[in-house]
């Protein structure tokens, strides 16, 4: 027999004397002791609502960020976002936020404007914000390597980034070029970026 349940249909375990086959687990470990958590159910809404009781439950996202998104590899200056905005409404195509890519920063550091591309990126914000839209910019995990760049040296002094097995920044390559990564296992680097993000 197969269950109604809206999430899926799951066929019911039967066996021949219609009672559940039995399971053994075994647990090993190699060092410390091991911390088991078993959400019983029985159903997956239960599974789901047990396991918000042990974690706490998700916060919801903001209103927009459920929406429709406009999105494109780069837009060449605030002109181009304007323009495209406007597009959207002389098609009667609903939309909620617009994303810039890394284009729309100077030299491609995060958390700068490219003041010629994008000189009034406030204006350009309440201009959206008018119709009712939202202005997202893009934060990759990835800080330019840049000892010109007050955000990389602050980071670097006070020793947020990943390390290599030497002590050194470890270094990769993305769209700035050499990179560095911040350590978000750490709280205290997850906090002082988040506050990066405060206006």
């Amino acid at each position: 027999t197969y269950s109604k349940s809206a999430l899926c249909k799951t066929k019911k375990l039967k066996t021949d004397v219609d009672v559940l086959p039995r399971t053994d687990v075994r647990w090993m470990s190699e060092c410390g002791i091991i911390d088991t958590f078993i959400l019983m159910g029985p159903s997956p809404f239960d599974v789901f609502s047990q396991y918000a009781k042990l974690t706490g439950r998700q916060a919801l996202p903001p209103l927009f960020a459920l929406g429709h998104h406009q999105c494109r590899y780069s837009y060449r200056d605030e002109n181009d976002v304007k323009q495209v905005d406007a597009g959207f409404d002389v098609n009667d195509i609903p939309y909620d936020a617009i994303w810039l890519d890394i284009d729309h920063t100077e030299g491609k550091r995060y958390f700068t404007w490219d003041k010629t591309k994008f000189p009034c990126p406030q204006e350009m914000q309440e201009h959206l914000r008018a119709n009712g839209r939202k202005l997202v910019v893009i934060s990759d995990p990835h800080i330019k390597v840049d000892k010109k760049y007050p955000f990389y040296c602050e980071a670097k002094s006070k020793k947020y980034f990943v390390m290599d097995k030497n002590g050194e920044v470890y270094q990769g390559y993305c769209w700035p070029g050499a990179s560095a990564y911040l350590d978000f296992t750490n709280s205290v680097v997850r906090n002082w970026y988040a506050n990066k993000h405060g206006l």
